[in-house]
């Protein structure tokens, strides 16, 4: 029995031994030369394609490495201009600082927004250029200078998202930046605030129910802040990431 000959295959491919038994040799050949090149033609835009995309999440991420450094400076300023009130220090030179951060960033989005914050940072940029125009941070001042910081928490998370920083496939990677760029930040305006808020009622003997309740709310949200932090680390050094000198050491002062 010829098997060969009653074989699926070679039935579907009597067409085109037909059309190649007509054809030249060097018809042949430069058809297997153009199938070749065509194959390489389509592998390389293939791997262009994935490089270029690559290079794009790449700069996508150092833009929202830049965002959060530059917000990073401006919940300090905020956080300086909280304590300059608690210590009754002069806070012009961090409000100058302030006013020019977000005149620069405000002028940064509207020559580029890639990731369409402008409409998002606006409002926050109003508030705080409000504040940094203040001759002097009052007591009246403080409950929009935490909304403030409160917002910049938000507008981080939201720069953070669009910008790609927490979809990285790495987790490492994604870990260092989740507890870099969104745990860390939290863990120190609570701690900035507690210290300063427990500094003002010593100095003032303050002993009343409702300092005694703000500052175990406080005392409270920050050891929230400190356990998500850590948890965050404990999957870093599961994923292989070297521990972090500068954690251990706050944690231990």
């Amino acid at each position: 029995m010829n098997l060969i000959g009653n074989s699926w295959v070679t039935q579907l491919m009597q067409p085109c031994l037909r059309v190649m038994s007509k054809l030249s040799l060097r018809i042949k050949l430069l058809t297997m030369f153009g199938s070749i090149m065509l194959i390489g033609l389509l592998f390389g835009i293939a791997l262009l394609s994935k490089q270029n995309g690559q290079t794009v999440i790449a700069q996508n991420e150092l833009l929202g490495v830049r965002l959060g450094q530059t917000n990073t400076e401006l919940i300090h300023l905020l956080q300086q201009m909280r304590a300059t009130h608690y210590l009754q220090t002069d806070s012009s030179k961090d409000q100058q600082q302030l006013k020019t951060l977000v005149q620069k960033r405000t002028m940064d989005l509207d020559d580029d927004d890639p990731f369409e914050l402008r409409a998002q940072w606006k409002p926050i940029a109003d508030e705080l250029l409000t504040l940094a125009a203040k001759k002097k941070i009052t007591s009246a001042d403080l409950k929009s200078l935490n909304a403030s910081l409160e917002k910049l928490f938000v507008f981080t998370e939201l720069s953070n998202e669009k910008s790609g920083l927490l979809f990285d496939p790495e987790a490492n990677t994604y870990l260092l930046m989740d507890m870099s760029l969104q745990k860390l930040p939290i863990w120190a305006d609570h701690l900035s605030h507690l210290a300063f808020v427990s500094a003002e009622a010593f100095k003032s003997s303050d002993t009343s129910a409702l300092t005694i309740a703000q500052m175990s709310s406080l005392r409270d949200r920050l050891q929230t802040a400190i356990a998500t932090t850590n948890r965050v680390h404990a999957a870093l050094l599961r994923a292989e990431v070297t521990a972090i000198p500068a954690q251990a050491a706050a944690l231990q002062t």
